[in-house]
């Protein structure tokens, strides 16, 4: 099992979406994120917030029902941005090397796609989501890609 940098809770997510899927006849589909930075969990499995209001001050729409102190990075107090954030805060770095350790443990798993192992994987943008959708990168990326392009 993978036990860095906190991601252990991560990971038997998503195991168990490929141990249900394979149990219900159905072939998994995992997305392979391809940012600089994926989402983490903290100290026994805790919430963390990429904008805390803590941390950054006031801001316009904080999660209330879940995770008071996580919020959207604007800033109440001007409608900005919060700029210099730390993506640290709430996310690992990531790289390819990072990610072949990941696929490598699913092959040592579950084996090859020709014996049984996953056969679909996605190169997606989010790491937090799952997601494939480059039209949210310049709303949702922002955490941990500050800097966007053609926006």
């Amino acid at each position: 099992m993978i036990l860095t940098k906190g991601i252990l809770f991560p990971v038997l997510y998503r195991e168990s979406i490929i141990s249900n899927s394979k149990a219900a006849g159905a072939q998994p589909l995992l997305t392979i994120p391809m940012l600089d930075w994926v989402a983490r969990v903290g100290n026994n499995r805790s919430k963390l917030a990429s904008f805390s209001i803590a941390k950054y001050g006031a801001q316009t729409g904080n999660d209330w029902q879940w995770y008071p102190d996580a919020d959207n990075g604007i800033l109440a107090s001007t409608g900005q941005y919060v700029t210099g954030n730390n993506p640290a805060d709430a996310n690992t770095s990531s790289n390819s090397t990072f990610q072949q350790g990941w696929v490598q443990h699913l092959v040592n798993r579950w084996g090859t796609a020709e014996n049984g192992g996953l056969r679909h994987y996605i190169r997606g943008i989010f790491g937090r989501e799952g997601l494939d959708m480059p039209v949210r990168w310049t709303t949702s990326s922002r955490l941990s890609q500050p800097v966007t392009h053609g926006t």
